[in-house]
């Protein structure tokens, strides 16, 4: 699995836990909604660790916190 891909399903199994929209995601974080939206979609080549910190804030979520899941194995990740 490429590593956008595992961030995208990361970030959408996140806000379905919290029963947040990617509207409501960009409305709090100050991250454009065609941002948002394009990282979910894996259209965002220039994923940044700003924006990806910026999501994480906005989610009460550390980036230790996102990263810590099997998603990330490394074994399953292509880069």
């Amino acid at each position: 699995m490429r590593l956008m891909t595992a961030i995208a399903l990361r970030i959408g199994d996140i806000l379905n836990a919290k029963g947040m929209t990617q509207l409501e995601l960009a409305e709090r974080s100050g991250i454009s909604q065609n941002t948002i939206t394009n990282v979910l979609n894996q259209n965002y080549n220039g994923m940044n660790t700003r924006v990806l910190y910026c999501i994480c804030e906005t989610l009460e979520i550390t980036l230790h916190d996102f990263f810590n899941d099997p998603l990330f194995d490394e074994k399953h990740l292509e880069y």
